[in-house]
């Protein structure tokens, strides 16, 4: 029974990433049929928000395909819906858009500063031998 658990604890630990590869291939399948500016206003800003509450477990790899989902979103998708869209849509996705660009400013700042640690520890590491 204890290694059962100890078999599903992984499963555990992925269920932001797969509660956001879940809402994607919903939205892909969502795109087949008609998809609308209002359908495309909803599914931007879930997807934002979903980045907004889950930045802090996202794994690197989780990056690699928020950022192919934001592409898509920001292009193709974009392209279908584009002709529709008032002044006013238009702000709406430059908030998603500054929203996104936020979370991925402080991913990225948190990265590099981790980045300087370990550089601070390792040169540490070397100044000691000498």
């Amino acid at each position: 029974m204890r290694k059962e658990s100890n078999y599903c604890l992984p499963y555990a630990t992925n269920i932001t990433q797969t509660m956001v590869l879940a809402f994607f291939m919903l939205l892909q399948t969502s795109c087949d049929h008609f998809y609308s500016k209002d359908n495309y206003l909803r599914d931007f800003e879930k997807f934002v928000t979903e980045i907004e509450e889950n930045a802090s477990a996202f794994t690197p790899t989780d990056w690699n395909e928020i950022h192919l989902q934001f592409d898509q979103l920001n292009t193709e998708l974009y392209q279908r819906i584009h002709s529709e869209l008032t002044s006013e849509d238009q702000q709406k996705i430059g908030h998603l858009k500054a929203r996104y660009a936020k979370v991925m400013l402080k991913h990225n700042l948190n990265e590099m500063l981790d980045n300087v640690e370990d550089g601070v520890e390792q040169l540490k590491g070397a100044m000691e031998e000498q």
